[in-house]
């Protein structure tokens, strides 16, 4: 079992999570129930109002607390755990309802296996895995992606939905292409024809011209409060425009929406 956990102070009873409590006392408990008997690990640590990370392990054998990827406490237990048909409970206990969590909790994780002391330490410190990998695509229906950085169109640009992500769930308003936010916020459909609803926006080509003078790739990103969570970028051409006719060919192909691109496509 393991929890994130901000207390708030001991209230008047017993504070319960599925075995991992705050004893009124003020000390962190562990419980395990098993046929051999129970085992109860009580600490004397006395938990603050700040985030800590607490852990309980059973390995049929050893019952064992962690704090903040610390093993505070280590003792015999036996048997194995009573099986119930009891419901999960998280910040309360459904016998004895008045039994609240005095708190927040976060990231609740429970383990069919035994975590060993580095798996309980890489919980603790998180594993920062960075954004999530998106697969996009700039001006569906075309491989050179020219871009006309004088024009006055927009850029179409979709987000195309894996194994890994589902493009059907993003917040147009929280997508950014080539610092650019999308016109009118985006909408779903099926660009690639592969079953799967895909996101698609449409950026103001001076808006976006700054970030794409002289690139060869132009980045989405995906931010949530202020951090970028998924990012995706595919290849472009911006050199259309310095040739003689180049300009005309490059503002035919500038549409104002996905519905002209797939038109002029055909």
């Amino acid at each position: 079992m393991s929890v994130w956990y901000k207390w708030s102070g001991v209230g008047t009873d017993w504070q319960r999570n599925y075995g991992l409590w705050i004893h009124p006392s003020g000390h962190y408990l562990f419980q395990m129930y098993g046929g051999g008997g129970s085992a109860h690990l009580v600490t004397g640590v006395r938990p603050d109002t700040e985030w800590h990370h607490l852990v309980g392990t059973y390995d049929g054998s050893r019952v064992r607390l962690y704090l903040d990827g610390v093993n505070v406490v280590d003792a015999p237990g036996g048997g194995v755990p009573h099986q119930t048909a009891q419901p999960v409970t998280i910040g309360g206990w459904d016998a004895w309802y008045h039994q609240k969590f005095n708190g927040l909790v976060d990231e609740i994780a429970l383990f069919d296996r035994t975590l060993d002391g580095s798996e309980v330490v890489e919980l603790a410190e998180g594993v920062d895995s960075g954004p999530i990998a998106l697969t996009i695509d700039v001006k569906p229906g075309s491989d050179r992606n020219p871009i006309n950085l004088k024009g006055k169109g927009v850029i179409p640009v979709a987000i195309l939905t894996t194994d890994d992500f589902d493009a059907a769930t993003v917040d147009g308003a929280a997508v950014r292409f080539a610092g650019a936010e999308a016109v009118h916020g985006g909408h779903v459909e099926d660009v690639d024809g592969d079953g799967a609803a895909d996101w698609i926006g449409h950026f103001n080509t001076q808006d976006a011209k700054a970030a794409l003078q002289g690139e060869t790739e132009a980045t989405l990103v995906i931010i949530e409060d202020g951090d970028v969570v998924a990012e995706g970028s595919d290849a472009v051409d911006t050199g259309i425009g310095k040739g003689r006719g180049s300009g005309k060919a490059a503002a035919s192909i500038e549409a104002s929406s996905w519905g002209e691109i797939k038109r002029q496509a055909r």
